[in-house]
C-alpha cells in the first residue's frame, strides 16, 4: 500500500502526511517547480515540503536511521515518536 494510498484511507480519522524533500536528482536546493513536478509525478495529494539537505528536519527530529527515506509516526497529542 502506497503512502498515498494510507492517507485516502485514514485522512477523515485525522491523518497528516508530510513529506519533506532534501534535495533534487543533482543534489541541489529543489525549486519550487522541482517541487511541483515532484508532486505531480508521484501523483500525491498531501503536503511535499522543502528542506534542504533536511537542515531544518534533522534539528527537530533526531534520525532513528542512517538511511533514507526516513518514516516516523507522531502520537497526535505529544507529537512524540
Amino acid at each position: 500500500m502506497s503512502v498515498e494510498q494510507i492517507w485516502q484511507q485514514y485522512k477523515d480519522n485525522g491523518l497528516k502526511v508530510v513529506w519533506v524533500v532534501g534535495e533534487d536528482e543533482n543534489k541541489n536546493i529543489p525549486s519550487w517547480d522541482w517541487i511541483a513536478n515532484f508532486i505531480n509525478g508521484k501523483n500525491v495529494t498531501f503536503t511535499v515540503v522543502r528542506d534542504y539537505e533536511f537542515l531544518q528536519t534533522y534539528g527537530a527530529m533526531e534520525p532513528h536511521s542512517t538511511s533514507l527515506p526516513h518514516q516516523y509516526i507522531l502520537d497526535a497529542k505529544t507529537m512524540e515518536l
